[in-house]
């Protein structure tokens, strides 16, 4: 695929985890964004895995903080550039980047015109509740999450901060939720609330649900369809605007 001329609209996709990393290698959904024309944007923010324990323990608490900060910095500079339209850039994610889409919908409301939130924590309160009860407070999994979002009984306002549904009054731009139905890792109630919230403040919201889909490794049909839909949702935002 040709590149496009000048700056063009750019997708920003963050990835999963937090401690995964995007390699130069094929992607399925940044080769669909990639075929509409949209330049696709894959940061390997702080908190990434592949680049030391430092690298990633300096992820740690710092959800719509630091890590939020290295994929806006990575956007800043493309722009600056002159490679991405300023004007046509849009934010999609999957599981961590779920949640990075809907926290830069917060941190930095000026930069995107629409968001989409694949199975994205909206609430990390009670996402840490969650696997609590799942695990018990001793378990593996419960201590996995609080070393990296922060201790209820110690971080309560910064969990608070750093939670999408929360702040749901501040966003301004449409956002497109989309969830398994049986996601067991981030349950699907955390799309419920953030669509709750969205609508009380008055929002552009809309939710799809997947049937019979947990967290990840889902049917090629419904992972085709969940792509179409996003293709679908960004595209009024992403062409070019008449002179």
């Amino acid at each position: 695929i040709a590149a496009p001329a000048g700056p063009a609209p750019l997708v920003v996709m963050p990835h999963g985890g937090p401690e995964m990393r995007d390699r130069v290698d094929f992607d399925g959904m940044a080769q669909a964004f990639a075929a509409q024309g949209w330049l696709v944007l894959q940061p390997n923010f702080r908190g990434s895995s592949g680049y030391g324990r430092r690298f990633a323990e300096a992820g740690y608490r710092q959800w719509s903080k630091r890590m939020q900060d290295d994929v806006t910095d990575c956007l800043t500079d493309l722009v600056k550039q002159g490679i991405a339209d300023r004007e046509r850039v849009v934010i999609y994610g999957a599981r961590y980047g779920g949640y990075a889409a809907l926290a830069g919908a917060i941190v930095t409301p000026e930069l995107y015109r629409a968001a989409v939130s694949l199975a994205g924590v909206s609430d990390l309160d009670l996402f840490l509740k969650y696997t609590q009860r799942k695990g018990g407070v001793d378990s593996e999994q419960y201590e996995h999450w609080v070393r990296r979002m922060g201790d209820p009984a110690t971080d309560a306002a910064a969990l608070a901060a750093a939670s999408p549904r929360r702040r749901a009054s501040e966003i301004r731009i449409p956002i497109l939720l989309m969830h398994g139905s049986a996601d067991q890792v981030v349950p699907i109630t955390q799309s419920r609330i953030m669509k709750e919230a969205l609508e009380g403040a008055g929002k552009s919201v809309r939710l799809t649900t997947f049937e019979g889909e947990d967290h990840s490794a889902w049917d090629e049909v419904n992972w085709r369809r969940q792509a179409e839909e996003a293709i679908a949702f960004f595209r009024p935002y992403l062409t070019r605007r008449a002179e």
